[in-house]
């Protein structure tokens, strides 16, 4: 069963990485973006060795790079996509879908 958990002010710099219920909240390109907070190579956690450049997330632990709107595996060795998260903005505060797989894009 899915819900939502808060993820804090949905004011943020872009590049800001934060953790949400196992899941990594981004912010980039003025967008909010979620998914699995683990790196699909080497389960380093993103919210603590990720770094953001454009839509990609990358993980400093290995070098793998993630598109944030797909999931998408863009440099390995990570060989698996990630999981998205749907992420909402609700009276200025950013949460982050719980269960299942989110819509394709991201929020405002």
């Amino acid at each position: 069963m899915s819900g939502w958990v808060v993820g804090g002010p949905a004011v943020a710099d872009d590049g800001e990485i934060r953790e949400v219920a196992g899941a990594a909240l981004v912010r980039a390109g003025g967008r909010w973006f979620a998914v699995d907070d683990e790196c699909s190579h080497a389960d380093c956690p993103f919210s603590v060795d990720g770094e953001v450049d454009g839509t990609t997330l990358i993980c400093n632990c290995h070098g793998s790079e993630f598109d944030l709107e797909s999931g998408a595996v863009l440099l390995g060795p990570a060989d698996r996509p990630l999981r998205r998260r749907a992420v909402r903005v609700r009276a200025g505060v950013v949460e982050v879908e719980t269960g299942g797989d989110g819509p394709p894009g991201p929020r405002p």
